[in-house]
């Protein structure tokens, strides 16, 4: 088997979620090792680590709730990174209230 059919057959044994969720929790790390070392002052760690848990846990009950609900396969994987997607576009909390909407978002 040449390398060209090798390379096809790696790239082929991985779904696009998982090639998507992979990039996504690479981006969270950085972002967390980044305010860990000060290299930006966006907001707390504490405030980025609650929010991205606080999203990604919202979504996958989201999601297993509503798959129970219409009564179709829970996909987990593209429950937690539509919570990672929300976590890089919306604005952190800067109050308990704030978590509320975040977990509504």
């Amino acid at each position: 088997m040449n390398f060209i059919h090798k390379f096809r057959a790696l790239i082929d044994s991985y779904t696009m979620y998982a090639v998507t969720l992979y990039s996504l929790r690479f981006l969270v790390a950085a972002a967390l090792i980044l305010r860990a070392f000060n290299v930006f002052e966006y907001s707390t760690l504490l405030t980025l680590t609650l929010s991205i848990l606080l999203l990604v846990v919202t979504s996958l009950v989201t999601n297993i709730a509503l798959s129970k609900l219409y009564r179709i396969p829970v996909n987990h994987e593209s429950a937690i990174i539509t919570g990672i997607i929300l976590f890089f576009i919306l604005a952190m909390p800067s109050t308990g209230f704030d978590y509320v909407g975040l977990a509504l978002a």
